[in-house]
């Protein structure tokens, strides 16, 4: 995965930037995550044929940190078995990106399955047969596609298939990409966990059938208690006790409502947070992460209220949060597309181009 820390270009040394890779890398597995990965895993080993899980939450609560644990965790049960079958392959993880005309909505479904298992490369096209289906893959039909896609998950013993950017599947045209799931997952039986924001609930609801079929796990953000407030705390000073500086940050304490309110509780957007932070101490060549660098790193007002509002939309939606009275129903805010691949950078947004975003 890209990180804002990746498009640094002033780097002391191989072994700095190393440390600045593994900190993209480090993920904290904290007890929400550990709670949905439990659930969604028990979900998926014990479903019936075709049966969807969907893993629903906000931006930046953690959605692909789960997506990634829950495929480490599935490999893991299934290692006594990989080790003995070389080409067996019990999860496939794909991304779903919005899908820009009918055509490419079935495409972008079937070749995500087929190239996590045969990438593009040169060799790979010239010598398996699979690979030919991505050679060609702008002139064949949607049921050559998805033969190749069938034959992946039955000649590699594909045990689950999980869909992240779920947003996809609600967005703009994304009903023909949904039809394409509901389709494959008929043919193949296979289990699916969908990573998708709040819309996906609402829509989802709308479509009888994928409603009985799918069971709903929440991903929320940790509450205003005191008790979750210092889970919170300590998940943020192991974040900090991760950073790849010289010296130590020692601001949590004095700063810790600064933390809480433009992280939103979230430890996506924590890290988000911290990482932006980063690339201001670096450009100032700061030996240590202080409050200023978070300050230039924040998101804009704005944005945090969009995210707040969708936060405890979702909260509503899910029973955990009472409607405001005399109000209509809370609908959580669509996704919007904007014209790029999600996860792609936009450098007219991010703090390296624009030294002013964030600045409060």
């Amino acid at each position: 995965m890209q990180t804002l820390l990746s498009d640094l270009v002033d780097i002391p040394s191989p072994e700095h930037r190393e440390k600045i890779e593994t900190f993209a890398r480090y993920v904290n597995v904290h007890e929400t995550i550990k709670a949905v990965l439990s659930q969604s895993v028990h979900e998926a080993l014990c479903a019936q044929d075709g049966r969807i899980i969907a893993v629903v939450g906000g931006t930046g609560i953690g959605k692909s940190t789960a997506s990634l644990m829950v495929h480490r965790c599935v490999n893991e049960y299934y290692r006594a078995e990989m080790e003995v079958k070389p080409g067996f392959m019990p999860v496939i993880t794909t991304s779903l990106f919005h899908p820009e005309d009918p055509r490419s909505a079935w495409r972008s479904m079937y070749m995500g399955i087929i190239e996590e298992v045969e990438p593009l490369s040169a060799k790979k096209q010239a010598n398996t047969n699979v690979s030919a289906f991505i050679q060609q893959s702008q002139r064949q039909t949607a049921l050559a596609l998805r033969k190749a896609a069938q034959s992946i998950a039955k000649n590699r013993g594909v045990k689950l298939l999980q869909v992240d950017e779920g947003q996809a599947l609600v967005a703009g045209r994304g009903e023909y990409q949904c039809s394409v799931l509901k389709s494959f997952l008929n043919t193949t039986r296979l289990p699916c966990i969908i990573y998708a924001p709040y819309p996906f609930y609402q829509a989802i609801q709308e479509d009888t059938q994928m409603a009985r079929r799918t069971t709903f796990i929440h991903l929320r953000p940790y509450g205003t208690s005191e008790a979750e407030t210092l889970v919170f705390l300590k998940i943020a000073q192991e974040f900090l006790d991760q950073l790849p500086l010289p010296v130590a940050p020692d601001f949590l304490d004095e700063h810790s409502q600064f933390i809480l309110d433009k992280s939103l509780r979230c430890v996506g957007v924590l890290k988000g947070l911290l990482e932006s932070g980063l690339i201001y101490a670096y450009q100032a060549r700061a030996r240590q992460l202080r409050i200023e660098h978070l300050v230039k790193g924040a998101k804009l007002e704005g944005v945090l209220e969009a995210m707040r509002f969708d936060i405890e939309s979702g909260a509503i939606l899910f029973g955990e949060k009472p409607a405001p009275e005399n109000t209509g129903p809370v609908v959580p805010r669509q996704p919007k597309y904007t014209g790029r691949k999600i996860g792609r950078r936009n450098p007219t947004r991010d703090g390296l181009k624009n030294p002013q975003r964030g600045l409060v």
